[in-house]
C-alpha cells in the first residue's frame, strides 16, 4: 500500500480511520509470556501431580503387590 493510499484512508473517513489504526501489535513482552507459559503449565502440572498424589497414597493402605483397592487409614 503506498503512503498516498494510507493518507487518503486516514482523511475520508474517520470511522474507517480508527478501525485501520485500531490494528495492535503484540508487544515482544507478552510474546515471550506466551512461549514461557506452556512450559510454566508442564512444570506445575509434573510438580503439583506427585505431590498430592503422595498425599493421597500417605492416607491409604495401598499395595503395588496385591489386587486390592486402596483402603483408607483410620486414625
Amino acid at each position: 500500500m503506498s503512503p498516498a493510499t494510507v493518507q487518503d484512508i486516514s482523511t475520508q473517513n474517520p470511522a474507517r480511520r480508527l478501525t485501520y489504526q485500531g490494528r495492535r501489535q503484540m508487544s515482544d513482552r507478552r510474546i515471550a509470556q506466551l512461549f514461557i507459559l506452556p512450559t510454566m503449565i508442564l512444570l506445575i502440572l509434573m510438580n503439583v501431580f506427585p505431590l498430592f498424589y503422595s498425599l493421597y497414597l500417605g492416607f491409604t493402605d495401598y499395595s503395588l503387590i496385591s489386587n486390592d483397592p486402596p483402603q483408607c487409614i483410620s486414625l
